[in-house]
């Protein structure tokens, strides 16, 4: 059987897609335009353009997606420096995720999208920890939204 892909699913082909989860008022922050950067301790090993969002309990769904941009690396102090304004997160909740951190990781999130919800049980696949990577076939399980960001 032969499976044909749009366009934006054949640029996934050659390139790792992740699934990040993410905290429900972290994902607002986000689809409101106040956070563009997701601070991790840890990054991928891949090259990677594409991220969807997994919005963790209580929503638990797929929800999002955006393409990366810049990732910045440096300790968690310079990195808050740079990007706290557009961090969507306390100074206080940044250091202690980041305790006892050497360095730490700032995800620049372009372009945005919202996608139509999506449960990972309909996509076989448990929640991530921190992020995990997709399949074609999981991919091609999610679909546009058509609804407004607002």
């Amino acid at each position: 059987m032969s499976v044909s892909l749009s366009v934006f699913e054949e640029s996934l082909v050659d390139e790792p897609v992740i699934l990040m989860s993410i905290r429900p008022q972290y994902f607002e922050a986000i689809r409101n335009g106040t956070k563009k950067y997701e601070f991790r301790r840890q990054i991928f090993r891949q090259r990677v353009n594409y991220v969807y969002i997994y919005v963790s309990s209580p929503v638990k769904r797929v929800m999002g997606k955006f393409r990366l941009g810049e990732i910045l690396k440096d300790s968690p102090s310079a990195i808050w420096e740079v990007c706290h304004r557009y961090g969507g997160i306390s100074k206080e909740e940044f250091f202690r995720y980041f305790n006892g951190c050497s360095v730490a990781y700032a995800i620049e999130i372009n372009d945005f999208t919202l996608i139509n919800p999506l449960d990972l049980e309909e996509m076989g696949i448990h929640p991530p920890q921190s992020f995990s990577y997709l399949t074609i076939s999981q991919i091609n399980q999610i679909t546009p939204c058509d609804c407004p960001l607002g």
